[in-house]
C-alpha cells in the first residue's frame, strides 16, 4: 500500500475516532450548558461543561485515539496547556458572541463548539500526544 494511502488512511481513523470521542464529550458539555441555560447562567453552564468535557476527552483520546507509546509522561500537562487554552478560546468566543453580538445563546454555543473541535483536533494530534517527553541529558558516559 503507497505511504501517502496508508497516512490518509491513518488520519482518517485518528479524525473518525476523535469526532466520537469529541461527540461524547460535547454531549457532557452541552448537558452542562443545557442547565446553566435553565439557571439563567448560560456562561457558567458552558465554561464548567468545556472543563468536565475535558477531562473526559483527555482519558477517552489517550486510550483510544492518540495511542503512541512513548512520551506519555508529559501528556496530561500538554492537554492541560490546550484546554486551557480551549476553555479560555471558549469563554472568549461566548463573551463575543453573547454580549458583544448578542447571538442567541444556542447559535453561539453552536458556533464556538464547532470552531474549536478542528483547532483541537490538530493540536491534540501534532503536540498533545504526538511528541516524547524530553530527557534529561546525560554527560560526560
Amino acid at each position: 500500500m503507497n505511504t501517502c494511502i496508508r497516512y490518509q488512511s491513518a488520519l482518517f481513523r485518528s479524525l473518525t475516532r476523535y469526532l466520537g470521542v469529541g461527540t461524547v464529550a460535547t454531549l457532557v458539555h452541552q448537558l452542562l450548558f443545557f442547565l446553566g441555560l435553565s439557571l439563567d447562567q448560560p456562561w457558567w453552564g458552558s465554561v464548567c461543561g468545556a472543563c468536565l468535557g475535558a477531562l473526559l476527552s483527555f482519558w477517552l483520546n489517550r486510550r483510544y485515539c492518540f495511542t503512541h507509546r512513548d512520551g506519555k509522561a508529559l501528556q496530561p500537562l500538554r492537554f492541560v496547556c490546550v484546554a486551557l487554552l480551549h476553555n479560555g478560546l471558549n469563554a472568549l468566543a461566548m463573551w463575543l458572541l453573547l454580549d458583544c453580538l448578542a447571538i442567541h445563546p444556542l447559535l453561539a454555543q453552536a458556533l464556538t463548539t464547532a470552531s474549536l473541535a478542528v483547532l483541537g483536533f490538530f493540536i491534540h494530534r501534532h503536540w498533545t500526544y504526538h511528541h516524547a517527553d524530553l530527557a534529561p541529558a546525560t554527560f560526560g558516559r
